[in-house]
């Protein structure tokens, strides 16, 4: 498995694991150094993901979640 890979992968589960909820900056920073990079991997692998950011006291804090699938169960059509 690739380093960037597995990064990725550690930053998706942790969105998965919030069930939509907000994920602090610095634990998803803690999956990689470059998890700006990532984030635009799983963007285009069709993830969903938001982020919002407020300033506290001055300082910039960012979080980001995962919005789960609109899509709906397709039934595949019956074979003739």
């Amino acid at each position: 498995m690739s380093a960037r890979k597995g990064q990725r992968d550690r930053i998706l589960g942790l969105l998965i694991a919030a069930r939509s909820g907000w994920v602090g900056l610095p634990e998803i920073a803690a999956c990689a150094m470059q998890y700006n990079a990532r984030l635009w991997e799983l963007r285009k692998l069709g993830f969903v993901i938001e982020n919002r950011i407020r300033d506290v006291g001055g300082v910039r804090h960012s979080w980001f979640r995962l919005v789960p699938s609109q899509a709906k169960a397709v039934r595949p059509e019956p074979r003739s």
